[in-house]
């Protein structure tokens, strides 16, 4: 029951991820499933078919097929490994790195393969409340609700690019168009 915090539509367009505070509902065809994780704040699937999301206790990722059920993040890496309260995630087009944003407004880039870290963006001052990526994977677009305006950040260098002012009001959400 509640609201929806969280959508997530696999690469195939057959499966469908819906998350409720009270946890996580999954479609693929005609089959149902529910997992039961609490705080779902932000999702996406994987190239090879896995849900990854994220809550206060960390990034977990979970296999979909007949059954659901959680799969570890790389070997020995446990959830909350990544010392972080994750609020925000976006997996690269190309799937190799994992974006997530944090209440302390920092961004960290993950290497999907062993999770390990390829860098920590300070980004905002607030916590990151909406990731996304340009169609090359080059450029990772952020937003926070303490602040005015999305932000734009190089993923190789972690440089930000631009400083999007002008809003009037805070932005809380992002989406990249294909030609960004």
């Amino acid at each position: 029951t509640g609201h929806v915090t969280a959508l997530s539509i696999g690469p195939d367009g057959k499966r469908m991820a819906v998350a409720r505070a009270d946890g996580v509902l999954i479609w693929t065809g005609d089959v149902r499933h529910d997992i039961d994780i609490a705080g779902v704040g932000a999702m996406s699937f994987a190239a090879d078919g896995a849900l990854v999301m994220v809550n206060a206790d960390g990034v977990h990722r979970w296999a979909i097929g007949d059954t659901a059920e959680e799969i570890p993040l790389a070997d020995g890496v446990e959830p909350q490994a990544l010392a972080l309260s994750p609020t925000a995630l976006a997996l690269s087009p190309t799937g190799a790195t994992m974006a997530v944003g944090s209440t302390s407004g920092d961004i960290l880039l993950l290497r999907t393969s062993d999770f390990g870290v390829n860098r920590r963006i300070p980004a905002h001052s607030g916590p990151v409340d909406g990731l996304g990526w340009s169609s090359d994977g080059n450029v990772m677009v952020s937003v926070s609700n303490g602040e005015i305006g999305p932000r734009m950040w190089s993923a190789d260098s972690g440089r930000r690019i631009v400083k999007g002012d002008g809003h009037d009001r805070p932005v809380r959400h992002v989406a990249a168009s294909g030609d960004l």
